[in-house]
């Protein structure tokens, strides 16, 4: 339902713009294998294919391996989940400025994250900072 309400506020909120042109159907392997619009590609290929993958296994790890409780767990996710507002300011405001550190830590950061969960899970706390590091990671894509 909150995706349904999002959806028309986008629609009314935001002003209509007119196309300034067209890609053809053609042309999309071009853009797609082109030198730097195929390197973003493939970047953000990597970067979110392996934060997925990891992602896929942080409630079983939390609550097997780190022997958290449900509701801990749950607040652990709403706290990664949570950190997305500030990763997103952080790279809304100092991308333009620090890109080859966002683009760096955007690659290496979730293998870096999941390396640490591991030592992470001694306790509550450093799982948290983990948790927080690699949510800061992921919305700073």
């Amino acid at each position: 339902m909150s995706t349904l309400i999002l959806l028309i506020s986008i629609f009314f909120y935001f002003p209509k713009i007119e196309s300034t042109g067209t890609v053809k159907i053609k042309e999309l392997p071009k853009l797609i294998f082109s030198g730097d619009l195929g390197g973003i590609y493939l970047l953000t290929a990597v970067a979110i294919t392996g934060h997925y993958a990891a992602y896929s296994y942080i409630e079983p790890f939390l609550a097997q391996v780190s022997q958290m409780s449900a509701d801990v767990v749950t607040i652990a996710l709403a706290v990664f989940g949570g950190i997305g507002i500030i990763g997103s300011y952080l790279f809304n405001k100092l991308f333009a400025k620090f890109h080859y550190f966002f683009v760096g830590f955007a690659v290496i950061g979730t293998g870096i994250f999941v390396l640490l969960l591991q030592f992470s899970a001694i306790s509550p706390i450093t799982m948290f900072l983990c948790i927080i590091g690699w949510g800061l990671r992921y919305y700073c894509l």
